[in-house]
């Protein structure tokens, strides 16, 4: 069986200086890159090295909402090893108090489609209001999710505790989201040793 690790920006101040480390200079048009598409063009993205953050080859930011990360040229190096899903890289330039650097927006597309790869009946589900969980509820397919997240309302969202894929996941895949039940990008055992043996 496959394994598979979740791959998060550090917010360990010792590593980074502080969380986050940019701040977005073009919030219109990070605003504006969505999790389930390409947007068609080239966005302009710049961001602001806060005064106490630490250079690393992953920038945590606060403004994109949408599936990715904010990479280095090492990363982007790193990551053209591995196969991973659907996706665009975006030039993003980062200012400092002393020089520009460089940098690109990992955008990860994730349509809805892609949840055919999990198994429902296998997975575990709970009912999220504001930070709470209020409470379990069982899916059977992607259809049952729709329906029942229409159910819900728009106060209320339908998140998961465990979610288990099943055959038709490409299992070739180093690196994929799950759209809609979590924020997540999960990574291969493979790109996470070598991750670690990069010193990323």
């Amino acid at each position: 069986m496959s394994k598979y690790y979740i791959l998060l920006n550090s917010s360990e101040i010792k590593s980074t200086g502080t969380f986050p480390q940019v701040s977005c200079n073009t919030l219109f048009e990070a605003h504006q890159l969505k999790y389930n598409e390409a947007p068609g063009y080239t966005p302009t993205l710049s961001f602001d090295l806060e005064r106490r953050a630490k250079v690393t080859d992953v920038l945590s930011q606060a403004a994109i909402s949408a599936d990715g990360l904010i990479i280095s040229e090492n990363v982007k190096s790193l990551l053209s090893h591995f196969k991973l899903i659907e996706h665009l890289f975006y030039p993003v330039e980062i200012k400092a108090k002393t020089n520009h650097q460089n940098y690109y927006w990992l955008h990860l597309v994730a349509p809805l489609s892609n949840l055919d790869w999990v198994d429902f009946s296998s997975s575990s589900f709970y009912l999220k209001k504001g930070l709470r969980n209020i409470g379990e509820i069982k899916l059977s397919s992607v259809e049952d999710y729709q329906e029942k997240k229409k159910e819900q309302g728009s106060l209320i969202r339908i998140k998961a505790h465990k979610l288990v894929l099943n055959e038709p996941f490409n299992k070739s895949l180093d690196l994929f989201v799950l759209p809609r039940f979590s924020t997540s990008i999960y990574i291969s055992e493979k790109l996470k040793n070598s991750i670690i043996e990069n010193n990323i």
